[in-house]
């Protein structure tokens, strides 16, 4: 927890700060809800390690340091979770329809995965929802949102591998 001190200084840099690296940040990722988001986790961790930024040299290099690691982390994460759901669909070989290819996998995988958590899981890696969007959406918090793509991901991860 921040002390009233640590708290000044993070909101005054925030101030300071949000617009330049929310510019930066829709430039790198194209998406002014992924940007949004990036600003916010990069403030997170400035307020996690706090006491690294304040004895930072240059706060604001700090920051849009961080920024660039979490942007990097994003793209990484968002490939990777676009590769394992295109594997998946993938596995059921060449479909004419997407939206059977998404029907068989229901079906085979209802007692694994919700319907619901298939299309979070399905918006989020291939027609590029932010987690913040679909949390709006679906009305719950953004942790909770990756919470539940993270459990999808691995209770399908597990369903595959234990069907090969």
């Amino acid at each position: 927890m921040l002390d009233s001190e640590q708290n000044k200084y993070i909101e005054e840099l925030y101030i300071e700060m949000f617009y330049p690296l929310s510019a930066y940040a829709q430039s790198a990722l194209r998406d002014k809800n992924l940007a949004e988001e990036a600003v916010q986790e990069t403030f997170r961790i400035a307020c996690v390690k706090v006491d690294s930024l304040r004895v930072s040299q240059n706060p604001k290099g700090w920051l849009m340091i961080t920024l660039k690691y979490v942007i990097q982390n994003m793209k990484r994460s968002r490939t990777r979770r676009k590769r394992f759901v295109l594997y998946m669909l993938s596995s059921y070989g060449e479909e004419t329809d997407q939206i059977s290819t998404y029907n068989v996998l229901d079906a085979d995988y209802n007692n694994i995965i919700s319907r619901d958590d298939f299309d979070l899981l399905k918006k989020v890696t291939i027609d590029g929802y932010s987690t913040k969007e679909m949390s709006e959406k679906l009305g719950i918090s953004v942790n909770y949102c990756r919470k539940k793509l993270r459990l999808a991901k691995t209770k399908l991860k597990e369903a595959i591998k234990n069907d090969i």
